[in-house]
């Protein structure tokens, strides 16, 4: 019977990060309009200017009225636009001016619908702008009706912008930390594709049945890549697997365990690398310099392929 090497791996709840494409918006942008008709005889500010909620916009004349009807600002914010100069004549619902209010700034992204149900309000988000800088944010809004063209649902990220220095319609790479769910870290190397091209892993069974088990990537870091799908406790198979074909068969399990290097230094990580990889790539048994680099070979007369994978394990860690 042939034998496999597999590693009993127990989940921690983990967040999924979720990556969208977006931009900045402004949390306010109005065209401040006139409610009545009258001529402009005064706009004091001018484009780019910060005005504070009150302040006058635009000023009216009206023939027979000896009050002078005011067009104020609604809110603090920047002036975008002054689209009415002294000596216009503005009717009733034409633009004074263009007002935005920048603090907060709004992250705007739009989420697949697959991944929709993992953003709640209130979950912590970061964005890298076009022009290099980061921003971080809280999700304030999870819509609740898809974009019937790209079947995605918009998502808005409050980001301070007191100092306002974050501009609106900026592009951005947005991520949302994801409702936690449970996962496993695993090496890169023990993932394969299955017949019909879905990415899993091989594991076994109680009974040392070996099983394909489908698995979604939720992050890829230098440790190793995190994966859902997997039961809570399972035996992944580590070494070995280019032996295991077919699916429900019984296999002879080895038990991953100690940490063959866990006793090194480093220097000696570093020899028994190096003779183990010239040994095999000369086609003889490691030959070590060191005699304690015998006493701790854990791979006897495998071959090239099975070093391989139990290297890339990061057996290097203590």
């Amino acid at each position: 019977m042939s034998s496999v090497i597999v590693l009993s791996s127990s989940s921690i709840m983990k967040s999924k990060i979720i990556k969208a494409s977006g931009y900045t918006e402004a949390d306010k942008s109005v065209k401040v309009r006139a409610e009545i008709s009258g001529r402009v005889i005064d706009t004091p500010f001018r484009q780019g200017d910060y005005v504070k909620k009150g302040d006058l916009l635009c000023q009216l004349y009206i023939a027979g009225r000896e009050a002078y009807p005011k067009i104020q600002a609604p809110f603090d914010g920047f002036l975008e636009a002054v689209a009415a100069e002294k000596g216009d004549y503005l009717n009733a619902g034409s633009v004074c001016a263009t007002l935005i209010d920048s603090d907060p700034m709004m992250l705007v992204g739009e989420i697949a619908e697959k991944e929709i149900d993992l953003v709640r309000v209130g979950v912590p988000a970061k964005a890298k702008l076009v022009s290099g800088s980061e921003i971080q944010g809280m999700v304030s809004f999870v819509g609740t009706s898809a974009n019937k063209n790209t079947r995605r649902f918009r998502v808005e990220i409050k980001v301070d912008n007191k100092d306002r220095t974050i501009r609106d319609g900026l592009s951005a790479e947005i991520f949302i930390q994801g409702a936690k769910i449970p996962a496993h870290r695993i090496s890169p190397s023990v993932l394969l594709l299955s017949e019909s091209g879905e990415l899993g892993v091989r594991t076994v069974n109680d009974q040392n049945e070996v099983q394909f088990q489908r698995i979604t990537i939720l992050e890829d870091s230098i440790e190793g890549v995190w994966v859902s799908g997997l039961p809570n406790k399972t035996k992944i198979i580590t070494v070995g697997q280019e032996k295991v074909q077919v699916i429900g068969k019984s296999y002879f399990i080895k038990n991953q365990s100690q940490n063959p290097f866990k006793n090194f230094n480093i220097s000696k990580k570093a020899d028994y690398l190096i003779c183990l990889l010239h040994g095999t790539l000369v086609g003889m048994n490691v030959s070590p310099s060191n005699p304690h680099i015998t006493q701790y070979n854990p791979f006897g007369t495998q071959d090239i392929y099975s070093k391989i994978d139990y290297l890339a394990l990061g057996h290097f860690h203590n």
